[in-house]
């Protein structure tokens, strides 16, 4: 999430920064889910 922040302050934009952070959170919570799925 830093890289957000570092692409914030220097302007422009933080599209491909986000979908980047994005990827990221979803395959760690895919491995480390925070909680069981009700469904599986």
């Amino acid at each position: 999430m830093i890289e957000i922040v570092d692409a914030l302050a220097k302007g422009g934009d933080t599209s491909a920064v986000e979908e980047k952070v994005r990827k990221e959170v979803k395959e760690l919570t895919d491995r480390f889910p925070l909680y069981a799925a009700p469904w599986g």
